[in-house]
């Protein structure tokens, strides 16, 4: 039989994988979609507040970043030692 309970069930787990491993991705990856936000959250300040509200945020999102890969590299590194 081709669905039956166990090939169903990979398949929705394979799904369910999918959506947990990229959907965050494509959210972090797609700034255009952040603009509207940026804009409805920062409606009332004018252009210097709004571009200060950027440029911290990219600061911030940088230095997240660049800690997230080193962390990463470091947990590899003292994993992968035998």
């Amino acid at each position: 039989m081709l669905f039956d309970g166990k090939s169903y069930g990979h398949g929705l787990n394979i799904l369910k994988d999918f959506g947990l491993t990229f959907v965050p991705l494509f959210v972090a990856m797609d700034a255009i979609s952040a603009v509207p936000i940026l804009l409805a959250l920062t409606r009332q300040m004018g252009a210097p507040g709004r571009s200060r509200v950027v440029r911290i945020g990219l600061i911030t999102a940088f230095a997240l970043g660049i800690i997230f890969i080193l962390v990463g590299k470091g947990i590899f590194y003292c994993w992968a030692s035998p």
